[in-house]
Order: structure tokens, then C-alpha cells, then sequence
């Protein structure tokens, strides 16, 4: 049977005229041997079934129920085994495997149940003996335990990145942590209920290790589905849930059984633990293996393309299962502490060593949660810092960008109001810079631009903020002006002119650049209604720098300059500086 979902393209087993892609992955969903509404059906029948051999335990009593109570585990492990076969049959490959071996188990399992019925139904005697023959047992326990190693899962999302699949000590360790949780609670509550009675029982050797395997292994397969659902990535969760059930029932009815061969003689009202494992356990087992898998529901940024970001809502389950599920069998434990206060008794020997263990292993482990918040808290601060920075400043040349700009422009104007704080404002643009975009390409422009942003930043003081604030446009925010803002708002325009005297290397090519400045300063008492009055100043007179530039002829530099085939053209209003002894900043107001 073909998997459900989409097929692809390139798949043999695609039937003609079904829909298929061409460059893209779609994720298809685990394969299913039944569809929805099949195993509905299905599953009715078999509570149907369970109720009509529970039922009568409740309503008659005395011989009446008598044939309930013997014939209702070979009904129902029979029936589970039949489920078994038709998802065997309606499998393949991966998804096969397990629900074969799992099938297998589920053939002893009828070998159980038909001795039941020999113990309770044919042997008067009632004896439990625990022979050689009795190995046959560890068989389903072996290939049940098999079947849950078969599972398939899904890789994990972030083994195809590099930066995500290092390896994650304190993950493992947690792993580790809630491992030995898992195994030490089991094996406390196996200890109390029938390995420390196992223990003193005085049967021979190899009665002993045969009753100790059985229960042992019955508890490893339900310790495995437990870190399964809290570690791995299952490609059906729903069956792997409705698997663990099943096999917690079986471990019930295993321990039962070891029990017996410890009182030897057993009688039918004495079965109750064993019989409610036998009639729910296979299936449970049958049903987990025609369970379809959970549709995802897509969440924002969740598409069908793999890798995609987003969870669906079985990775949040997951999630809450990571953290919740170890603490599972923990909390059975407590409860079996409690109820041992209750009857005034004290934990002794190996339980009171287990319950020490896993009180220690509680403590390292909410240390180890502590420790990896706290690295969780640091790194979102530090993304939340990275994220501040890129959302305020140019990401090409590094400067602070418009929405900085604009913001402390605003701050500056506001401390002016209300204290008379001097302010200034440089307004920067290239001279023929699409000039260089067109002989040389956008790439050397942009080289172009963060040289630019380079010089200006090493030219204005430590207290003044650069900016970018459009293609070639830069701007300087003038604070802390001191006792004669003009003087230094002009100081500062001198560096940025000084600074263009080296020509730029783009590409390759030595570059001349020409700059167009304009200053606006306000002094202490001048008025100053907005922050966009500072800049429209600013910006008129960079015009008016720009347009002396053009209406006058080239001049020779000062003699201290550099030399003049390396010098830009005369800084006709550059930096907001004196040209040809004119000013052409606007005097402060």
C-alpha cells in the first residue's frame, strides 16, 4: 500500500495522473496501513469487544462469570493478533518491521492466555511452576523490546545545519539525567511491588534469573517508549502513546505472574492486576499498530517544504513531553512514599537507597535547568542587543541610519527647548556619485560609500553621531558645542573636509571624492521649533555649497595640502568651512 499523503514525481510506486511536484520536497506524512475512518470503525469494534468481556466481571458474580474470566484474555489477545496480521499485511519496509515484530510478540502473548486457561480452567491444582520451559517467556519480551528499537522517527530539523548540529553537551546531559530518572523510578516501584519479594523468595537460580529477566524486560520496552516519546522525533506519535499503554499493561501482567510462582498457588480472585493487563495490554498493542499518524497542522512559517521554521503542534507536544514525561514515573514513586508514611512504615535498604538516588538526580538536574536558562536568558539578551543594533543602523557602511538619526535629532531639538542646549547639524552629499555607480558598478559604489562612512566617522569627535541617511546622503549630529558652538561645528567640518583630501581606492582605481556640506548651528538662545527645522536648514545650505561648487572654477589648494593630482576639487561650502574666505552656513540664529 502506497504511503498517503502527495506522491512524488520521482517515485516508482506513484499511480498514474496522481499530483506531483517538480523541484520541490513535499513532506509526506508517515505511512498508515488503515485510513482515518477505517480504524475508527475498527477501534469501536474493539471497545466493543472489551466492554462485552469487562462488563460481565462487574454485573454477575459466582460461576455465572466464571467463563468471562477465563476464556476473555484468549478473545481478546486473539483478536489483537488478528489486528496485528492486518497491519503486517498492509505495510512495507520500515513501517513493516516493527508491527512485525511486534506481531510476534503478540503470538506468545495467545500462548498465554492458552495457559490461563490450563492454569484456571483445566488444572484444578492451581499451581504456578516455573520451569525451563517457562525461557519461552522472555521470547515476546525480547521481540516486543526489538519492535520499539524498529520504530521509525523523523531526523531532527537542524541536522542539515552545521551551526545548529554541534554537539549540545548540556542536551545530553539533561538526556542522561532524565534516562537514569526514568530507570531508577521504574526499577523503585518493580523493587517494591515484586523484585524485593523476588529477591527473598529463596527459589533457585534458575528460577530466580528467569523471573528476574521476564519483569526486567518488560519494564526495559516501557523504558524505552518513554525516552522515545521524551527524546525522539517518533514519525507517529499517536502509536508510539498507544504502544507505551499496551506495554505498561503487559508489565503489570508480567509482575503478576512473577508473583505467583512466588505463592505458588493461585486462585482466580487473586488475578485481578494480571487479568486487567491481559484484557487491555494487546489491544492496545493490535490498535497502536493501525493507528494512523496525526495530521500537522500548519503554524505560522510552517509549510510542506522540510526545514521550513515554525512548529507544528506535535513539536510542542514534544516539547512538554521533554519536559514533563521523566517526572512521570518520579511522581508514582512519591506517591508509593507517601502511602508508605501513611501505614507508619519506614524506607529500609535498597528502597531507601533508590529513593536517595532519585532525589539526588532531581537536584542535578534542576541545577543543569537552571545553568542552560541561564545561558538561554544571556544569548536572547545578546540577540535582542544584535537585533537592536541592525534595526538602527546601516547595514552597509555601519553608521547609524535614518530612524537613529531622526530619534536623537528629535532628543537634541527637545534638550534644546527645555534647557537652551547649543545644537548642530551637518548634512553631508556626494558629488557625482552616480557617476562612479555608472563607469564602475554598484559593487565599487558601495565600496565607495563605506570608505566614506569610514573617513567621516574618524573625522567627527567621539560624542557626535554619523549617520547615513539615504543613497549617498550622510549626516552628523553635533552635541556638547560648548561655550562657542559655531566655532566648533566649523572645527568639525574642517576634519570631514581633511578627511576627503586622500583619494579613495574602489576597485582598484584611485577615486577622488567631492562633498558637498551644509552646517546649522543653533546657539543657546536661538528658537528652534522641530527637529525638521534643524534639518531643512542643514539641508539649504548644502545646496547652497553645492551650487557655489559648480559656479566656481577649480582652485589651488593651500601649500600645506597634498599634492594637487591627488587633491578633490576646491571645497566650495565642504564641511561647512570657509570657501575663498566666503561662509556659506547659515550664521546661528
Amino acid at each position: 500500500m502506497r504511503r498517503a499523503g502527495v506522491p512524488l514525481a520521482t517515485d516508482p510506486e506513484a499511480s498514474p495522473g496522481a499530483p506531483s511536484t517538480s523541484g520541490v520536497a513535499l513532506a509526506l506524512p508517515p505511512a498508515a496501513p488503515l485510513g482515518g475512518r477505517a480504524f475508527v470503525l475498527l477501534a469501536c469494534a474493539t471497545a466493543v469487544l472489551v466492554a462485552a468481556v469487562l462488563v460481565p466481571q462487574a454485573a454477575l458474580d459466582g460461576g455465572s462469570r466464571r467463563p468471562f474470566e477465563i476464556f476473555g484474555p484468549l478473545v481478546l489477545s486473539g483478536w489483537s493478533l488478528l489486528l496485528g496480521v492486518v497491519a503486517v499485511l498492509r505495510t512495507r519496509r520500515e513501517e513493516r518491521r516493527w508491527r512485525a515484530l511486534l506481531t510476534g510478540a503478540l503470538v506468545f502473548v495467545v500462548v498465554g492466555a492458552i495457559q490461563w486457561i490450563v492454569v484456571f480452567g483445566v488444572d484444578h491444582d492451581r499451581r504456578v511452576h516455573y520451569t525451563s520451559l517457562n525461557a519461552v517467556h522472555l521470547v515476546p519480551v525480547g521481540l516486543a523490546f526489538l519492535a520499539v528499537l524498529a520504530l521509525p522517527g523523523e531526523p531532527r530539523r537542524d541536522a542539515a545545519d552545521p551551526r545548529r548540529a554541534k554537539p549540545d553537551l548540556g542536551r545530553y546531559l539533561l538526556m542522561l539525567l532524565d534516562g537514569l530518572l526514568i530507570a531508577g523510578s521504574v526499577l523503585l516501584l518493580l523493587w517494591v511491588e515484586v523484585l524485593g519479594d523476588l529477591h527473598g523468595s529463596g527459589l533457585s537460580a534458575a528460577r530466580y534469573w528467569l523471573g528476574l529477566g521476564t519483569i526486567l524486560g518488560s519494564a526495559a520496552q516501557l523504558f524505552a517508549l518513554l525516552l522515545l516519546l521524551t527524546f525522539g522525533r517518533p514519525r507517529s506519535p499517536r502509536a508510539v502513546v498507544m504502544y507505551a499503554a499496551g506495554a505498561l499493561c503487559i508489565t503489570v501482567a508480567t509482575g503478576a505472574s512473577v508473583q505467583w510462582a512466588l505463592i505458588q498457588r493461585v486462585e482466580i480472585n487473586q488475578t485481578a492486576s494480571a487479568w486487567v493487563g491481559l484484557a487491555l495490554g494487546p489491544p492496545l498493542l493490535g490498535l497502536a499498530m493501525l493507528v494512523p499518524p496525526g495530521r500537522r497542522r500548519p503554524g505560522p512559517g510552517l509549510t510542506s517544504a522540510p526545514g521550513t521554521p515554525g512548529r507544528s503542534w506535535g513539536d510542542q507536544l514534544a516539547v512538554w513531553a521533554h519536559v514533563y514525561l521523566p517526572y512521570l514515573p518520579l511522581s508514582a514513586v512519591a506517591g508509593l512514599v507517601v502511602a508508605t508514611a501513611a501505614r507508619g512504615d519506614a524506607l529500609r535498604g535498597v528502597t531507601l537507597a533508590l529513593f536517595i538516588a532519585l532525589v539526588g538526580l532531581v537536584l542535578i538536574r534542576q541545577m543543569v535547568t537552571v545553568a542552560q536558562n541561564t545561558r538561554l536568558l544571556v544569548s536572547v539578551r545578546v540577540a535582542q542587543q544584535e537585533l537592536h543594533y541592525q534595526v538602527l543602523h546601516d547595514p552597509l557602511t555601519g553608521l547609524g541610519n535614518r530612524m537613529l538619526f531622526d530619534a536623537e535629532v528629535a532628543d537634541a531639538v527637545q534638550d534644546h527647548r527645555a534647557h537652551g542646549t547649543p545644537v548642530g547639524l551637518l548634512y553631508c552629499d556626494l558629488d557625482d556619485f552616480k557617476a562612479v555607480n555608472d563607469t564602475l558598478g554598484h559593487a565599487a559604489g558601495d565600496e565607495l560609500l563605506r570608505a566614506v562612512a569610514g573617513r567621516i566617522r574618524g573625522a567627527v569627535r567621539r560624542g557626535d553621531l554619523a549617520a547615513r541617511i539615504g543613497g549617498d546622503e550622510f549626516a552628523v549630529l553635533l552635541r556638547d558645542l560648548g561655550n562657542d558652538p559655531r566655532a566648533v561645528g566649523e572645527l568639525t567640518a574642517q576634519r570631514v573636509r581633511e578627511a576627503m583630501y586622500t583619494p579613495l581606492r574602489v576597485h582598484g582605481h584611485d577615486r577622488r571624492v567631492s562633498v558637498s556640506v551644509g552646517l546649522a548651528v543653533v546657539a543657546a538662545a536661538g528658537p528652534l521649533e522641530s527637529p525638521e527645522e534643524l534639518l531643512r536648514r542643514a539641508d539649504r545650505a548644502m545646496y547652497a555649497a553645492k551650487s557655489g561648487r559648480r559656479r566656481r572654477p577649480p582652485a589651488a589648494a593651500p601649500a600645506t595640502g597634498p599634492p594637487a593630482a591627488l587633491r578633490p576639487a576646491p571645497p566650495t561650502g565642504h564641511g561647512g568651512a570657509m570657501t575663498d574666505g566666503d561662509p556659506v552656513i547659515p550664521r546661528p540664529v
